[in-house]
């Protein structure tokens, strides 16, 4: 199958290599699900931008991240590479100091390769999980691989602008921060003292957070400003062509900080909540510790006589509208960036490639957020559209597996630069120009680190199997030898728009299912040493 990713293109693919390099905006979206209005089949949540861009490009129904938590996800997704050769599990830690005998900075990531490749590489927002996790100066300011402290051999042909936000609600970046060097305003986004008003802000950590304030008090806010900005500058600041210009949207991830006027668009006594709000026959170490959303001030979790910590049934339907909330808000500032470009001279010779850096639960199984392997965890939207592209598959759902590790050989593809052989994922290519092929992936895997035991997972279009085992981190392998749990879920007749309905039995505790189990345990651990 390896072959597949690596076909020549003809037809409409050869006309796009032969014309000028296609200029390349990528969205990167935080705790997105894809539970989006449009092809994805969801109605709860209000997207009509995003359902728009659907509309225009290729929509890949069963996308996959690496791991379901930002920083390795995004580790993953912009290097090409997979955990185990990345040895980036947990946030934190940055792949350039953690693969093994120097080779880190050997790593070409993805804007990186473009640069050196003649694209102009800017941006905005949370792309690389920022602070250390990307070589930044503390835990969470700055870094980006080299868009703070700025390094020229980076990834970025110019300083980054980073705008994250708080907990407390206020922005987090270099200059907000006050740190050496960040006199650019592309060192990052910083509140004016009446957006800091508006908000009134309270030391804490709120689930959600609902203020009458203007969109540039918040993060994605500011992010849309400042790329609508760039599409529209002229002068010294006009962005050079062809460029990569990326756009990290903060929201849905949790505080949900959101303008009053998204709040107010769902009304929380008619939000549907989980109808599978218990764990399937699962331990503790699967099911995870619900702590990013427990530890809010909102939100006080009971913890059962089996261990499993659990939000009270009376607080769903107000932590589901938080979370709506923040879609729909995001969804506007997505639509704020796209809008600027279909305005711009570049809009003609412009991909839009859109992801999120891994999906969420909103009480699935009795899970919130993320940090699993589950489906609602690991399965991801993802969006190209392609300019001028007559193509098959578009405003159409691709249904076949793919995974993150694919977006950057695609983009690598579609630009028609140089390919860089040590990636480990395949373009996307042939499936965007023929989605009916069925040979192009039979699974994709996952991993989550629990420290003790590190889950591994295989998802196949019928099945999802997972094992709890010891992990050697030394040399990034499973002990398959020692294995704590394993699970097994079908994936036969899906309801792929009844979310809940996914993984609610475990077959593995199921006798009758010994013999399936086992053929699907070997099959992960062949297809993972391989």
């Amino acid at each position: 199958m390896a072959g597949i990713g690596m076909r020549l293109l003809t037809g409409a693919s050869a006309l796009l290599m032969a014309a000028a390099k296609m200029n390349v905006l990528m969205i990167g979206v935080d705790d997105l699900r894809p539970e989006i209005a449009g092809l994805y089949g969801q109605d709860y949540a209000i997207t009509p931008n995003i359902k728009n861009l659907m509309s225009r490009g290729a929509t890949f129904q069963r996308a996959y991240c690496q791991v379901a938590l930002c920083s390795p996800s995004r580790t993953s997704l912009l290097t090409g590479l997979r955990p185990d050769t990345t040895r980036v599990y947990v946030i934190g830690p940055y792949f350039r100091d953690t693969m093994p005998n120097n080779t880190g900075h050997d790593v070409k990531t993805l804007p990186q390769w473009l640069r050196e490749e003649g694209y102009w590489t800017a941006g905005g927002g949370k792309i690389f999980h920022g602070g250390s996790s990307s070589g930044g100066p503390s835990r969470n300011e700055g870094g980006g691989d080299g868009g703070f402290p700025f390094m020229s051999n980076g990834s970025w042909s110019e300083p980054y602008f980073f705008c994250d936000q708080f907990y407390n609600g206020t922005f987090e970046s270099p200059v907000a921060q006050g740190w050496p060097g960040n006199s650019s305003t592309r060192a990052g986004c910083i509140q004016s003292e009446s957006c800091l008003n508006c908000l009134d802000l309270k030391w804490g950590k709120p689930a959600w957070s609902v203020a009458n304030c203007p969109s540039n008090c918040y993060p994605d806010g500011a992010v849309a400003d400042y790329i609508v900005g760039r599409l529209s500058a002229t002068g010294d600041e006009k962005l050079q062509e062809p460029f990569f210009l990326t756009a990290g949207m903060k929201r849905p991830h949790l505080g949900w900080f959101v303008p009053q006027k998204y709040y107010d668009m769902y009304e929380e006594d008619k939000i549907v909540v989980a109808k599978h709000p218990t764990p399937p026959n699962i331990t503790t170490m699967s099911f995870g510790l619900n702590d990013e959303i427990c530890t809010t001030h909102q939100v006080n979790c009971t913890t059962t006589p089996d261990g499993f910590n659990l939000v009270p049934d009376n607080m769903h339907q107000v932590l589901r509208k938080g979370y709506y909330s923040a879609v729909t808000f995001m969804d506007s500032q997505v639509g704020r960036v796209i809008d600027a470009l279909d305005a711009s001279s570049f809009a003609s010779n412009t991909a839009i490639v859109m992801w999120g850096d891994h999906g969420y639960h909103l009480g699935e199984h009795g899970i919130w957020c993320k940090k699993t392997e589950f489906e609602m965890a690991t399965r991801v939207p993802l969006i190209i559209a392609l300019p001028n592209h007559p193509i098959a598959s578009k405003g159409k759902l691709i249904p076949q597996l793919v995974e993150h590790l694919d977006i950057y050989p695609t983009i690598v593809d579609f630009t028609g630069v140089k390919k860089n052989t040590a990636l480990q994922g395949k373009s996307l290519m042939p499936l965007i120009n023929d989605p009916t092929l069925t040979d192009f992936s039979n699974a994709s895997f996952s991993q989550i680190d629990r420290t003790s035991r590190m889950g591994i997972s295989m998802r196949t279009m019928d099945y999802r199997v997972v094992e709890w085992v010891a992990f050697n981190r030394t040399t990034g392998r499973p002990i398959f030898n020692d294995t704590d749990a394993v699970e097994l879920y079908d994936h036969r007749g899906d309801n792929e728009i009844d979310y809940d309905a996914f993984e609610n039995t475990n077959l593995a505790a199921d006798p009758k299912y010994e013999q399936l189990t086992i053929q699907m345990r070997d099959l992960l651990r062949s297809n993972w040493k391989n």
